[in-house]
């Protein structure tokens, strides 16, 4: 069904599975859901920081015993996601400087951040704390790292005076899909009136456009800059909710 499916939603990130009943199938499943690892229409990936897990360190002030408890932990946590790496651990004054990730307690957060600028710092109420070290583990997974000075990733600037609706003619349909979609935008805050064009007018600086899921592919040829979302009903409320959630987050 993996086909029709794409038919359907042509936005949709499709799961195939083989067994409704396969744990491992959902395990990536769930992995992506909490990652957020989506390639969705014609979105590109996210680019995420890469991390050397070699560079992931645990710190306290003297690098012995409560530092090597908390690097077991963070260790066995690891290993148990899938993750075969030994954690070190050191006293702070001799991290290494080219380490990614420290881990270490929440009243050595600064001298941390001084001894390594670039890396990400965990800080930590309780070295035996399960529930912290789950957190650590996640973005590790899933490479969600904003490390020292390094900025997150910019989100592209969608100018609103740049969304379209089009259709083949650029008459009844869109005209009512425009409408219906300057409304939403108005609702939730954005005095903005969306037009609507015949497929071959469409400004060729146009950075969002709506149509028809059959014209899809002509929209992206028109322009091959702009986002395309193709939609199978121009009075269908909650397609053009999704829409409008993602301009205004965008």
């Amino acid at each position: 069904l993996k086909e029709r499916a794409a038919d359907r939603c042509p936005n949709a990130k499709i799961y195939p599975i083989s067994n409704f009943m396969a744990s491992a199938e959902y395990d990536q499943i769930v992995d992506d859901v909490r990652c957020g690892n989506f390639e969705t229409g014609n979105s590109a990936p996210a680019k995420k920081t890469a991390i050397d897990l070699s560079k992931v360190v645990f710190a306290c002030d003297a690098g012995m015993g409560s530092s090597a408890m908390g690097a077991a932990n963070l260790t066995k946590k690891l290993k148990n996601a899938g993750i075969d790496i030994n954690v070190p651990h050191y006293a702070l004054n001799e991290v290494p400087l080219d380490t990614q990730i420290i881990v270490t307690q929440t009243s050595l957060k600064e001298r941390a951040a001084d001894r390594c600028p670039n890396a990400k710092i965990y800080p930590i109420s309780n070295f035996m704390a399960s529930a912290e070290y789950d957190q650590i583990v996640d973005d590790v997974r899933c490479g969600n790292f904003e490390t020292g000075n390094s900025a997150p990733a910019k989100k592209t600037a969608i100018d609103l005076s740049k969304v379209v609706f089009a259709c083949d003619a650029g008459m009844g349909s869109s005209a009512m899909g425009a409408a219906s979609l300057s409304r939403k935008l108005k609702s939730a805050g954005h005095d903005v009136n969306v037009p609507h064009y015949a497929l071959n007018e469409v400004p060729l600086d146009t950075q969002i456009i709506v149509t028809q899921t059959s014209l899809k592919e002509r929209a992206a040829d028109r322009c091959p800059n702009a986002k395309i979302y193709p939609i199978s009903n121009f009075m269908a409320s909650a397609e053009y909710d999704q829409i409008v959630s993602e301009l205004i987050g965008a």
